[in-house]
């Protein structure tokens, strides 16, 4: 809705403009001195130049951002995979690739420079939503890990019996001494009230018993 309107609104006021240049042309062309100073006063009064120009950066800047919100929610369609609630065969490329459309913000805000390597795509069985969500969750840990300008690494392979995806980042690591616990339901690193957790038990569940 919002698309169509602002697309014939555009066409519009293109049209409004090429008829009030036409009228400026015959008012100049008319030779009626107080015609021509009387239109010139409106156009000053009104600042029409200014108008024109600001109207059309407007409905550019507007198009432009009615396209990001309609790709933000193919990407989220697509992460979510509502319509894929079931165990679907479905490509492991594509589905990475859901999610870090997902996260290119936070990347972007932090500087992170993000590397996905694969030799060939996946096909996998899975249930496409919830593997989206496990690898959500270990993603947004390395963002938060990872100092400005950092760097974190996927890569994904295939032997006989296993698909292997590999997350790596530069970032700060955890303690030894409460590795153990990473698998713990809203067991977190930060303070107190920060946030609700890692995610990894969420994660767990999906991969190992989900999956």
């Amino acid at each position: 809705f919002v698309y169509s309107n602002l697309y014939s609104l555009d066409n519009n006021i293109k049209d409004l403009v090429q008829a009030y240049d036409k009228i400026g042309s015959l008012i100049s062309k008319s030779n009626n001195a107080d015609l021509i100073t009387s239109t010139n006063n409106i156009k000053t009064e009104f600042e029409t130049n200014f108008l024109i120009d600001d109207s059309l950066d407007i409905t550019a800047e507007t198009r432009e951002g009615v396209e990001r919100v309609k790709n933000i929610i193919k990407d989220l369609r697509n992460f979510s995979r509502i319509d894929e609630a079931e165990l679907k065969n479905v490509s492991l490329v594509e589905n990475i690739n859901s999610t870090l459309s997902i996260i290119r913000s936070p990347l972007s805000e932090k500087e992170i420079s993000l590397s996905f390597n694969y030799e060939n795509d996946i096909l996998l069985d899975c249930f496409p939503g919830q593997l989206n969500q496990a690898l959500l969750n270990i993603l947004v840990n390395s963002i938060q890990a990872v100092e400005k300008k950092g760097e974190i690494d996927i890569i994904i392979s295939e032997s006989r019996e296993n698909i292997k995806i590999d997350i790596k980042d530069n970032g700060s690591g955890i303690d030894k001494k409460v590795i153990d616990r990473i698998f713990e339901p809203f067991f977190t690193t930060k303070p107190v009230g920060s946030g609700t957790g890692l995610g990894l038990s969420i994660t767990y569940k999906i991969v190992v018993d989900l999956h």
